[in-house]
């Protein structure tokens, strides 16, 4: 640059030339660049710097590798406990269809075995009306059902009481190996569902009462109610035989059932018609113009009822004596009146 009498000019830059220094220092390293890279740049690329993390990443991916597995396993477990369970579901539904259908049957014949009890109650009714036509309303009726049924439930209510007081206190103590006790399994056998021929383990030691009670509810319904001309032996003990005066041929009672049996095989109606009139005339009603004392009708109605009582007793003295009396407790002849 001149000083005097010369203009002033500005030499030019020098050129910018790169810092040796300066490309030779190491760049920052970046902060997002992930750790192998900047490890690798640290340690200025020597030996294979990458390994531990990339074995890292490899027991990372066999760990989930193996839950993936387990958990497809699993998932297959499920699947199969849930096709079963479908399985399932679809059998109970098979067997409620055909419960509900096996119902809907049982009480189709229920509704149908109704109306035809009730058929036949009505019949019944039309041929004791027509039975009793012959006689005077005011001096027969026959009783209601109601009534029946209240005087069949204090029948069965007395004898329930009595089974109760005297039958043995338990079960245990009937011996197992005796006679006696394979004649009372053979009695107990007609209404009882036996074991084995022994009586269910799962009825109580003390229920002895209960197959007195039930027993002789059944001998009393077969041999009294199922047999209305049961005392007959009683009313009318024997007939003899014309032929043969020393000897009995027959009782009347064995008579009156065989022809009431035949009547019935012949016609039903008529047979109940004839049966119905044939009580009727023996136990009359009583009418109050006459001395009851005197009156051959009260001797009529009084044999009947005096029959009845004697054979009922005998039946009943028969049941106690039978192979059930193991399940009674020493008792008076007294007692054994029911």
């Amino acid at each position: 640059m001149s000083n005097a009498g010369t203009k002033t000019t500005l030499d030019p830059p020098p050129p910018l030339t790169p810092d040796p220094a300066l490309l030779a220092e190491k760049p920052a390293p970046n902060p997002i660049a992930p750790a192998a890279d900047q490890g690798h740049s640290r340690s200025g690329g020597k030996g294979n710097t990458l390994k531990p993390s990339y074995d890292k990443i490899l027991v990372f991916n066999e760990e989930w590798t193996r839950k993936l597995a387990a958990l497809r396993l699993e998932k297959a477990d499920l699947e199969t406990e849930l096709s079963k369970a479908k399985k399932d579901a679809q059998c109970w539904n098979n067997k409620a269809a055909k419960l509900e259908k096996e119902y809907e049957l049982l009480y189709t014949n229920y509704l149908n075995v109704c109306r035809e009890q009730d058929r036949q109650a009505e019949t019944v009714r039309r041929v004791q009306e027509n039975a009793f036509r012959y006689f005077d309303s005011a001096e027969w009726m026959p009783e209601s059902n109601e009534e029946i049924e209240q005087k069949l439930k204090t029948l069965d209510s007395d004898v329930k009481k009595w089974s109760k007081e005297y039958a043995i206190t338990s079960l245990g103590i009937i011996p197992l190996c005796s006679n006696k006790r394979e004649i009372l399994m053979g009695h107990l056998a007609d209404f009882v569902k036996l074991e084995k021929g022994e009586i269910p383990r799962e009825v109580p030691d003390d229920r002895a009462w209960m197959f007195l009670h039930a027993y002789l509810m059944q001998q009393i319904y077969a041999d009294i109610f199922e047999r209305p001309f049961f005392a007959f032996g009683e009313r009318y003990p024997k007939v003899r035989k014309l032929e043969s005066p020393e000897g009995y041929t027959y009782i009347v009672q064995d008579l009156i059932e065989r022809l009431s049996n035949e009547f019935t095989y012949n016609d039903l109606r008529e047979s109940f018609a004839w049966r119905v009139q044939t009580l009727r005339l023996l136990s009359p009603p009583l009418h109050d113009d006459e001395d009851p004392e005197k009156s051959r009708i009260q001797a009529t109605r009084r044999a009947t009822e005096d029959a009845r009582i004697e054979a009922a007793r005998d039946l009943c003295r028969t049941y106690l004596d039978s192979g059930v009396n193991v399940l009674l407790q020493n008792i008076s002849p007294e007692s054994k009146k029911l």
